[in-house]
């Protein structure tokens, strides 16, 4: 188990390297223009997100083979710091009066933000993810 974890997080690292180094190199070229450039730079960033969210659907199937559905919940908690968990907990110790359909609404979009936030590239990143979840309507 430990491989599978330990590899998606070295293919995740190789994606945002070789895009870093794609993004660096955009910049660095003043041959092109800045349009041409600030292309380039979407163009890595565009496919940094389809390689990531490919990676993403096989690591869940790597898991999905070797774990049950609650712990690869624990690992993906675990791969964002738990902020799914605190972050739910701040939201109904500060908004006692949700009702049972905003608090499984809130609790949906924070699982949404974990999912993308398990690829993120630095713990802030993560963290901004779960952070920048909806409000309760």
């Amino acid at each position: 188990m430990q491989d599978i974890i330990t590899n998606q997080y070295r293919q995740l690292n190789a994606v945002y390297t070789q895009r870093d180094a794609q993004v660096k190199a955009a910049k660095a070229d003043t041959t092109p223009g800045k349009s041409v450039a600030a292309q380039m730079i979407k163009t890595a960033g565009d496919s940094a997100t389809a390689r990531t969210g490919r990676l993403h659907t096989v690591y869940l199937a790597q898991l999905a083979l070797h774990l049950n559905p609650a712990q690869v919940d624990k690992v993906k908690e675990g791969m964002t710091y738990g902020v799914l968990t605190i972050t739910y907990r701040a939201y109904l110790e500060e908004l006692p009066t949700l009702t049972e359909p905003q608090k499984a609404q809130l609790l949906a979009w924070l699982t949404e933000a974990r999912e993308y936030a398990m690829d993120a590239e630095s713990s802030e990143k993560k963290h901004a993810w779960l952070a920048n979840t909806r409000g309760v309507s």
